[in-house]
């Protein structure tokens, strides 16, 4: 599903579902089926059938909430199961990456596999996050690689111990 930019509509206009599907960058066919979903019109309008503003944005917001999914911590959002699901301390690897250049909270690469199906997945973290599931027991001490990135311009990045590792079903 697309995001559309609701931000662009105006509360107080009325809109022809050409027009809302114009600004909104959505086919005139998905303006038509959103009415069929549920959107409100102006009433005793047969041609051109006119949409308030207000309207069509609270019904995009809506749209949006009821599709984003919560997660928790040790959770992951894995594509092929098009849910929240769980990894397994034990399959749960973790990289940071601390730059020579930067101080304070670096960049960290989370990695897990799902219980379910068995997919792999990535979650672009921070280093504050691997340390709250390090003192949560979500992710095993040994799991957890520092690596230095030293901005060279081969882009080899070094870990702690001087060897690169790699994870499996990554």
């Amino acid at each position: 599903m697309k995001n559309y930019a609701y931000w662009k509509l105006k509360n107080h206009r009325i809109y022809t579902v050409k027009e809302a599907s114009k600004i909104l960058g959505a086919h005139v066919c998905t303006v038509r089926s959103w009415i069929e979903q549920g959107l409100k019109t102006v009433p005793n309008t047969v041609s051109p059938v006119l949409i308030k503003g207000k309207e069509l944005k609270s019904f995009l917001k809506k749209r949006g909430k009821a599709r984003k999914c919560q997660l928790i911590d040790n959770q992951f959002y894995f594509l092929r199961c098009r849910q929240a699901c769980q990894s397994e301390s034990a399959n749960i690897k973790a990289e940071i990456f601390k730059s020579l250049l930067s101080k304070g909270n670096h960049k960290a690469t989370i990695h897990g596999i799902c219980i379910e199906c068995g997919t792999a997945v990535r979650l672009f973290s921070s280093e504050r996050i691997v340390k709250k599931w390090l003192d949560q027991r979500l992710v095993l001490k040994e799991n957890v690689t520092l690596r230095l990135d030293d901005n060279n311009p081969s882009g080899n990045a070094y870990s702690q111990s001087g060897a690169i590792t790699t994870f499996e079903g990554v």
